[in-house]
């Protein structure tokens, strides 16, 4: 297949946005895509390719310039087997962190028809969801989709879309739901391992406008 290559892309009002170029001049900025009205904006991209402790998205990224956020974590798995992924969601960039934390939800074995709920989480750090993740082959990565709702308003709500393939070699689909009732407004995550670090992952941030 072709690639198609375009010096620009012509809006409905016949106005054109300019799509070549060095990034800090002719392309458009993250403010310009916002008042264009392009309704997602990728914000940033970490990759993780050895062990790390932790990965974080921080208040330079979590903004008021947005309603809300998706983020993306691909193929990510542990450098310890059979453990929990888990978020802590900060209001002062990552000095301090919400605590009236709950978390829940089901999922389907997608080999078979077997569904269940997902024992309910609490507190401060939030296991996304309780399921262990596996490290024994390239086949053992979880692909994650947490869409946050209403971010510029106090508290947290989200919720979490995971496909999925356990230490026991079963493959999930995972819906699950969190909500924090601090009465404060995010501007960090922190992405960890309940045992060890992170071996491998993709992270996309996108704001919705």
């Amino acid at each position: 297949m072709g690639t198609l290559k375009v010096n620009n892309l012509q809006k409905r009002d016949g106005t054109a946005l300019i799509t070549d170029g060095v990034p800090t001049t002719t392309l458009l900025s993250h403010a310009a895509l916002r008042s264009a009205g392009v309704g997602s904006v990728l914000l940033n991209t970490t990759t993780i390719t050895s062990s790390t402790a932790t990965a974080t998205i921080d208040s330079s990224i979590l903004t008021s310039d947005y309603d809300g956020y998706d983020v993306f974590i691909g193929g990510v798995s542990p450098v310890t087997d059979s453990t929990n992924f888990q978020m802590k969601v900060s209001y002062d960039n990552g000095s301090s962190f919400f605590t009236d934390g709950f978390g829940g939800g089901s999922y389907n074995r997608l080999d078979n028809t077997s569904t269940a709920a997902i024992a309910q989480v609490t507190g401060a750090t939030q296991d996304i969801p309780a399921f262990t993740h596996g490290n024994a082959d390239y086949k053992e990565k979880s692909d994650l989709h947490l869409c946050f709702y209403n971010t510029k308003e106090a508290g947290v709500r989200a919720r979490l879309f995971m496909q999925h393939r356990n230490a026991n070699t079963y493959h999930y689909g995972v819906d699950y739901f969190l909500y924090f009732n601090d009465n404060q407004i995010m501007n960090h995550l922190t992405f960890l391992y309940a045992s060890g670090n992170i071996s491998t992952a993709v992270i996309k941030v996108y704001g919705r406008t």
